[in-house]
């Protein structure tokens, strides 16, 4: 099967100029976990993570000594959060991303997400991003073809059940 029909297209995208307030903004209310970031023919230039932003807004001082140590006022969040306002996407994202071609092959997308783990953007052969290929993706794809279950690929899983693995 080709990465074409596997991939999810229902992506939150970014302009490189967007602020960083927005950025935060995005992810939080969105059940997106990264925010790519396009240029205005929608070639990918990079992604921004939840731990982009955690890291821009994390101290570099902060480690999980001194964290134990700190009161729990948002005082020092704050002061990190102004320090990074004036940041924008092109200045916290990720820029060496691996991408997937649509024509690529299920086996080259499930053995680059078991080198590179989390997510593989996929890209056309101008570099306009067209969709994403994530672990859930691949085990979903797994679970039809090896299991047979039409359902691997549904929201929800069951709680209980009485099958040994």
């Amino acid at each position: 099967m080709q990465v074409a029909g596997l991939m999810r297209t229902d992506l939150a995208a970014t302009a490189p100029e967007t602020g960083f307030p927005s950025l935060l903004r995005l992810l939080a209310r969105t059940s997106a976990r990264h925010i790519y970031v396009v240029d205005q023919d929608r070639r990918m230039l990079g992604l921004v993570t939840g731990y982009s932003l955690l890291k821009a807004l994390s101290p570099f001082y902060v480690d999980s000594n001194l964290a134990k140590a700190l009161s729990d006022d948002d005082s020092l969040l704050r002061h990190a959060f102004k320090s990074n306002a004036h940041r924008t996407a092109s200045s916290v994202m990720e820029r060496n991303v691996p991408t997937l071609k649509p024509t690529d092959s299920f086996v080259e997308a499930e053995t680059l997400i078991r080198e590179r783990g989390g997510v593989l953007p996929v890209v056309d052969d101008e570099g306009r991003l067209v969709g994403e290929v994530t672990r859930k993706v691949i085990l979903g794809h797994m679970a039809r073809t090896l299991l047979g279950d039409s359902a691997a690929a549904g929201p929800e899983c069951p709680r209980n059940t009485d099958e040994k693995a």
